[in-house]
């Protein structure tokens, strides 16, 4: 036997709603009313058995139905929501609770009002449709940039408007206009672009 208490364990913790039954009806409003742990672990436990099968070989494993057990299903006998089988030895587990997964070994079943019955023809999360709960993503929020610091008229006219008008004449082989000057003063002192930025923009081909 290779099926164990973490595979159970495992398999629980994909299906959260299975132990949560406010989440259970948000993520399935139109499964029909009354919904209780029992219901949600009846659609669990096929995966259960489904899964220890995978492991253990085709019908190695099976679910338990009691026949001395009645409720609204019209099919005889009720499904029980906690229980797997070793098909071979009958020994008997109870592998869920209320709040999760569980793994008690109960010996082998003597009650013949209990039968096995294949996972194959139960109903499960795998078979029932969801609406699937939105995963909030955090908006991202851009990084302001710092803007670069803001130069004197002084510094400019001095300095910068040379070395703007210096690489006009590099690039286009003639001198800069005064209203092209202007411009770029305006970018400069009004726009806070950096000295850099200008002198690159000029010196593009």
């Amino acid at each position: 036997m290779i099926f164990n208490k973490t595979d159970v364990a495992n398999i629980c913790n994909l299906y959260p709603e299975a132990f949560n039954l406010a989440l259970f009806r948000k993520m399935y409003p139109n499964y029909p009313e009354p919904i209780n742990f029992d219901v949600t672990r009846r659609l669990l436990i096929p995966i259960i058995c489904e899964e220890a099968c995978n492991l253990d070989g085709p019908e190695s494993w099976k679910l338990l139905y009691r026949m001395d057990r009645e409720d609204d299903d019209p099919r005889k006998g009720r499904l029980s929501s906690d229980i797997i089988i070793i098909a071979e030895t009958k020994r008997h587990f109870d592998v869920l609770t209320d709040k999760g997964p569980a793994w008690s070994d109960n010996g082998i079943i003597t009650n013949p009002k209990w039968e096995l019955s294949s996972w194959k023809s139960e109903q499960s999360f795998k078979t029932i449709s969801s609406i699937p709960i939105p995963i909030l993503i955090p908006p991202i929020i851009p990084v302001p940039q710092p803007l670069p610091p803001i130069v004197d008229y002084n510094t400019f006219v001095t300095k910068e408007s040379w070395e703007i008008a210096a690489a006009y004449l590099e690039r286009h082989g003639h001198s800069l206009a005064i209203s092209d000057m202007y411009h770029n003063a305006y970018r400069r002192l009004v726009e806070r672009q950096s000295h850099e930025a200008i002198i690159n923009d000029i010196k593009k081909p």
